[in-house]
């Protein structure tokens, strides 16, 4: 049986990112679990009954779990829970990353599932994650799913940026001669994010993008 921290604590409070649903606690727990008394923040868009919000603010015990929700009564059922904050307003409002007054350091799309809402909203919270920082956009395989509707172009287009991401990414040491081209000399051909990501992880239903600390 696996030793995993927050997958006991997943399983205490019945989210479906233990091992035995999506099993994101796995993923989570290898990058997370070193930083794990460091987090001092963190942003999770979606919130539906809360479990995943008390289950980080158990595996974080110095961190404030801020949650975004659209429906009130998702926002009513932690509101007033010790260091969860959360706040009725679609992660897609630019207003709610403008107005924030610190930088976090895990920002997690569980909202909408929809493609074109995790495409705006990653352009949006991008500023607001610290250098070092953790994005993960949760539940990718309902981008193909008939249930969702949403429109096959626009999949192919999240994944070819995503690709050109990665790509652009690899180009950051490629070696001409007796030198190594940095990403300085790459910023003009690239977007911020791609620019500022030191890492992307893919697991099963689950991309992390881990901003680079420079």
């Amino acid at each position: 049986m696996e030793n995993n921290i927050l997958d006991g604590i997943a399983d205490k409070y019945g989210t479906d990112k233990k091992i035995l649903c999506h099993g994101y606690t796995r993923a989570y727990e290898k990058l997370f679990l070193p930083i794990r008394h460091d987090v001092k923040n963190i942003i999770e868009a979606g919130i539906f009954d809360g479990a995943s919000l008390r289950m980080w603010r158990d595996y974080f015990p110095n961190a404030t779990v801020h949650g975004l929700d659209i429906e009130q009564k998702s926002v009513d059922c932690v509101n007033s829970e010790e260091r969860i904050k959360s706040t009725l307003i679609s992660a897609c409002n630019a207003s709610y990353w403008d107005s924030l007054d610190f930088k976090a350091d895990i920002i997690i799309d569980d909202g909408s599932h929809v493609v074109e809402e995790q495409m705006v909203m990653i352009r949006l919270a991008w500023n607001s994650l610290k250098p070092g920082g953790y994005y993960v956009i949760e539940d990718t395989h309902s981008s193909f799913l008939d249930v969702y509707k949403q429109d096959k172009s626009r999949i192919n287009g999240y994944y070819s940026e995503l690709q050109e991401r990665i790509l652009k990414q690899q180009a950051y040491d490629t070696l001409q001669g007796d030198w190594y081209i940095t990403r300085d000399k790459f910023k003009h051909q690239m977007d911020k994010i791609s620019y500022e990501t030191f890492g992307i992880y893919s697991f099963t239903s689950l991309i992390i993008f881990e901003k680079t600390v420079k």
